[in-house]
């Protein structure tokens, strides 16, 4: 072994070392629950049309990833965070906890590449370059840190994929049927739902003291809490004061006029639309969510390359 390429080991080791000092392991989903994709959830836009259920923010039931019996789901409004797709909130949740099960699989086995499809037919292929030290480790070190890292990855992928469907459903993708998604891509709760759920399942993976589920139960509670709950009747007039300014339409169809574009690529957050003069909130500050990053694996030495293959006209 050259000099030089044993002065990178011994700074990798050096690195890991400092880097897993701070770490908490992640507690993932279960073998049966991480080989199976999550499952399907319709999706409603926040205006009183057709199909929406609106909910009690603080009543929105137990989070269930293999069957979704237990959940409650629809559109609630929350004083700092507007409305929120609980729906979207719980998918974008669930991709993370699966993408972050494949992502350590990948790890583990030191495979270069893997691939996944999510909500349509695009194929998602991620490249990975380990760090220079990366086979002088001990099985137990590298699993450890795939650990670690894959949480990360598996949210930043599960929040990339969200912002690609919606993407796509601009473009006219149709994912249920003949009915276009135009009419709703990008309306004003989809980002901060789907970035919501990459942040809250995150801390979930992490949650050291409860399964996946049970973390998942808590934390929306909780951030429900933070964000100022409301009543189901205050999220349906919420949805009405805005109909001719945000949106167009009545009982059956309805188009976006605004449409919320920001998903965070400036700022790495997503800032809330709150609908004006809700009298129950008086003069909020929104709660501005995190988006997620790649940074933890690049402290450790990795680079990934996330690239999408559009499998749709």
């Amino acid at each position: 072994m050259g000099r030089p390429q044993r002065a990178r080991r011994v700074w990798f080791c050096v690195l890991v070392i400092g880097c897993a000092a701070g770490s908490s392991q992640a507690r993932f989903l279960s073998r049966r629950e991480g080989k199976k994709t999550p499952q399907a959830r319709i999706a409603c836009v926040p205006s009183p049309t057709m199909g929406v259920r609106y909910l009690d923010a603080d009543d929105v039931g137990r989070h269930d990833y293999r069957s979704g019996r237990k959940e409650s789901n629809g559109i609630v409004y929350t004083c700092r965070g507007g409305h929120i797709d609980v729906t979207h909130l719980r998918k974008i949740a669930d991709w993370t906890a699966y993408l972050a099960y494949q992502t350590r699989d990948a790890l583990i086995q030191s495979d270069r590449v893997f691939k996944f499809k999510m909500f349509e037919p695009s194929q998602h292929y991620v490249q990975i370059t380990y760090p220079p030290g990366w086979k002088y480790l001990s099985p137990a070190t590298r699993r450890e840190i795939a650990g670690e890292i894959s949480v990360s990855l598996g949210a930043y992928l599960a929040y990339t994929g969200s912002v690609w469907h919606e993407i796509l459903t601009w473009h006219g993708f149709k994912g249920i049927g003949f009915y276009p998604e135009y009419n709703s891509a990008f309306s004003w709760e989809d980002n901060y739902s789907n970035a919501l759920g990459s942040y809250l399942g995150a801390q979930a993976l992490r949650d050291r003291d409860h399964d996946y589920d049970q973390a998942m139960t808590r934390l929306i509670a909780e951030q429900f809490q933070r964000l100022g709950p409301q009543s189901k009747a205050t999220a349906k007039a919420a949805g009405l004061a805005v109909k001719g300014s945000w949106y167009v339409g009545a009982f059956v169809r309805v188009t976006m006029t605004k449409r919320h574009l920001d998903v965070g690529l400036e700022d790495g957050f997503v800032t809330p639309w709150l609908v004006p003069d809700v009298a129950q909130c008086g003069t909020p500050e929104p709660w501005l969510c995190p988006v997620p990053d790649l940074r933890l694996p690049e402290e450790y030495g990795f680079r990934f390359h996330h690239e999408i293959r559009p499998k749709q006209w």
